[in-house]
């Protein structure tokens, strides 16, 4: 009963930024429902080039998004008002990739096609696998210069929603999956672009510090604070990827109205400007519910 028409080179906002636009069955009748843009449209996105729809979630592409480096937006419907949920980014996204030329989505995975990815080969292309988190979940203390200014210069490229960069060029990316449910304890923290065959550690705290902007801390941003667990130490495979979860909250007791702040810190032994031999990716919070 639910429609969703894409039109990627729409100029009503900017040049070629695109949107999507839902439509609803009433009574046998389509009634237009509402007009789907993202909070960072831009010129050039074509947001819209591809979409999946299922229920109260849309996963909509834009490709083109800074300079054709590529995105894919989650909006969710709740009570007839879509809004915006999430944006998805490669951990190593790079110009011209066009990540979203096509998307699917089913049962909490969303797959996102990078044509000309050339990780590989030149523009062999790839698919990026994405598990989509389901709750109260926020992202912050990027090292892209939104938060504290990284401490050797070491900047991470903006809208990634990186930490600091360490020796790879890119931040370390912390991410969660799952759902935000304390007695179900099934969300699990995942990190890339760390450093392949060096540990990693996955760490809590009640607390932000600095209001979510983080102090600066070996070369990266220590973002959380307070009495802190320590979830365990991972060794990243050789993509600089590690996870940890589910089953982390078993331990700590978290209940439902708990808000706790996530980072990952790790070592990165091979910075070429930055003194110190640690990093750290940017935080994760989760408001736990029943």
């Amino acid at each position: 009963d639910t429609l969703l028409v894409a039109a990627f080179e729409d100029d009503a906002q900017l040049s070629n930024s695109g949107s999507a636009h839902v439509h609803v069955l009433q009574a046998g009748v389509w009634q237009y429902q509402q007009m789907l843009v993202p909070f960072d449209e831009g010129a050039g996105d074509h947001f819209g080039f591809s979409i999946d729809l299922a229920a109260d979630t849309a996963l909509i592409s834009a490709w083109g998004k800074d300079s054709h480096t590529g995105s894919a937006y989650l909006f969710r419907r709740d009570a007839g008002a879509w809004t915006q949920d999430q944006r998805m980014t490669a951990c190593d996204a790079a110009i011209d990739d066009e990540l979203g030329t096509s998307v699917a989505f089913e049962e909490g995975t969303a797959l996102l096609g990078a044509p000309n990815d050339d990780d590989t080969l030149s523009e062999s292309g790839s698919v990026a696998v994405f598990a989509i988190s389901l709750g109260n979940f926020e992202r912050y203390g990027f090292g892209d210069g939104s938060a504290t200014a990284c401490p050797c210069s070491n900047a991470s490229l903006a809208l990634y929603a990186q930490g600091c960069a360490n020796s790879t060029g890119r931040g370390g990316k912390l991410s969660v999956a799952g759902s935000d449910s304390a007695g179900a304890d099934d969300f699990r923290m995942v990190a890339c672009n760390l450093i392949a065959g060096n540990p990693g550690l996955l760490y809590s705290g009640p607390n932000r510090i600095n209001a979510g902007a983080g102090i600066v801390f070996g070369n990266g941003l220590r973002l959380d604070g307070g009495s802190i667990d320590r979830h365990g130490v991972r060794v990243p495979n050789a993509d600089g990827r590690a996870s940890w979860g589910p089953g982390i909250g078993g331990m700590s007791g978290w209940t439902a109205g708990n808000t706790v702040h996530f980072q990952v810190w790790y070592r990165d032994p091979f910075h070429g400007t930055c003194v110190d031999v640690f990093n750290l990716t940017n935080a994760v919070s989760v408001l736990f519910q029943a």
